[in-house]
């Protein structure tokens, strides 16, 4: 036999003995993971694991658990494989704390390598969403201006949960929403009820049975006006109710506010309660498209911001700052409704003209004036005059007035005149006028000589040719 044969022969010894030790050795691995995105607090759910493995035995399911999730059976757990080496292994959970568990619960799986005796594993996370259950409350409220009966339902919980709506209001007529309604958590539902009737004042009920076992009432008195009006002239209202869900927090200079969400196509009413340096009283936020967790922060400054780099012609009372918590909301607003309002006394120590007051808004480097309507004394205060003002968005904003009566310029006494010199031409020895009046007078002097001379009467005498002239007065 050749050497190459022998070679080759050799190899092939070599492939079939390594062949056989690959074919022989154990593998042991986990192959997927079953488990809900999410289950509600308290309720059980499955976790199932599907195992694979070759040349395995003593194969055994495992878990690792955070706090706030347990599962049946504890400890590890035999698991068979089949004839094609596949075998399941299953818990029975539940979650008794609401918390985000994603990648927190460890499955793991050994055994051992049935041809050499070494020891087989693999594991892989998972986890779920455990939701707080749903926790509903409900307000009413009677809009300003028509007779709406508005009933909020304010799902605290992270799970959401379906409800429904019946009405009454005595002798006047309301119509419930109709069907099974569904809050998801953390947000909000509002739901109009118009009231028709004769004018007068009623009750409205609104009772709602929620699918998580909760049943809420709530009341609200509402009045028909004898003579309701169907022409629309202004947006201006003199009362206006928060709207339902709606959290403000005040301190010294600050007011934040919360708000769940806005449909697209709605507002919320914020009011702001008395709150020591904040002039805005009300803003009504309107949206063109939907945004939930809006959260606002009123701010009055100290001082117009270094950002800005203009200025604002007329006495500034207050520097405003409102910011969003982020751009989303920002894209959302289509306009706001600002209320605000600016002390007497103010007005009088600065010598303001109360209807010179408005809302100066910064966009773009510069300021824009808001339209601005002076809605007087309002609830009661006469220390105070409110006003409202419409904005395109919510940013930087300044309250400032004009004079009461207007800037006086004090005119600046005429200089005496110069002995020798002619009232008349007092005027042409100011400022730069000094050198056309000495060149008036060096015009005249050279005039003077040349008519002395003769010149004037040589030049236009016919008979004198312009080069004799020109030739000895060089």
């Amino acid at each position: 036999m050749n050497r190459r044969a022998i070679l080759v022969l050799a190899a092939a010894i070599f492939t079939i003995f390594y062949s056989v030790n690959l074919a022989i050795a154990g593998s042991l691995s986990i192959a997927s993971v079953t488990i809900p995105s999410s289950a509600n607090q308290g309720d059980s759910f499955t976790l199932s694991a599907s195992i694979s493995g070759s040349s395995a035995s003593s194969v055994s399911g495992t878990l690792d658990l955070p706090t706030g999730i347990s599962c049946t059976p504890t400890g590890s757990q035999s698991v068979s494989l089949d004839s094609a080496g596949s075998g399941t292994s299953s818990w029975s959970c539940s979650g008794s704390a609401a918390g985000d568990y994603s990648n927190k619960i460890t499955v793991s799986v050994s055994g051992t390598d049935s041809g050499t005796g070494g020891s087989l594993s693999d594991s892989e996370q998972t986890g779920l969403k455990v939701l707080s259950p749903a926790s509903l409350t409900a307000s009413s409220t009677q809009k300003s201006g028509s007779v709406i009966f508005t009933i909020g339902v304010n799902n605290a919980g992270d799970a959401s949960t379906t409800y429904t709506v019946s009405t009454s209001c005595g002798a006047a007529t309301c119509t419930a929403p109709s069907g099974t309604q569904t809050v998801s958590g953390s947000s909000v539902n509002n739901h109009e009820v118009t009231v028709t009737g004769a004018a007068g004042s009623y009750t409205g009920t609104a009772t709602i049975t929620a699918s998580n076992g909760q049943t809420l009432t709530v009341t609200q008195a509402l009045t028909v006006p004898a003579s309701p009006t169907t022409t629309e002239t202004t947006t201006t209202t003199t009362s206006v109710t928060t709207t339902p869900g709606v959290k403000v927090t005040t301190q010294k200079g600050l007011a934040t506010i919360t708000i769940p969400s806005i449909s697209a196509g709605k507002s919320a009413n914020v009011n702001i309660n008395k709150t020591e340096d904040v002039a805005i009283s009300l803003i009504i936020i309107s949206v063109k498209n939907s945004v939930n967790n809006i959260q606002v922060t009123v701010t009055k400054l100290a001082s117009m911001p270094a950002s800005v780099t203009q200025e604002i012609s007329g006495k500034v009372y207050h520097y405003i700052q409102i910011d969003k918590n982020s751009t989303a909301v920002d894209t959302a607003v289509n306009q706001s409704v600002i209320r605000f309002k600016v002390e007497k006394s103010w007005l009088s120590s600065n010598s303001v003209n109360e209807s010179t007051v408005a809302l100066y808004r910064y966009e773009s480097n510069a300021w824009t004036k808001l339209v601005t309507t002076k809605m007087g004394e309002l609830g009661g205060e006469t220390d105070v005059i409110y006003y409202e003002a419409t904005s395109p968005g919510l940013s930087v904003f300044a309250i400032a007035g004009e004079s009461a009566t207007g800037a006086v310029v004090t005119p600046t006494p005429a200089p005496e005149p110069e002995a020798g010199i002619p009232p008349e031409l007092t005027e042409l020895t100011k400022g730069g006028n000094i050198l056309i009046l000495g060149g008036l007078v060096l015009l005249g002097v050279a005039g003077f000589v040349l008519y002395k001379k003769g010149v004037f009467s040589k030049l236009f005498n016919k008979g004198t040719p312009w080069d004799q002239v020109k030739s000895k007065y060089k």
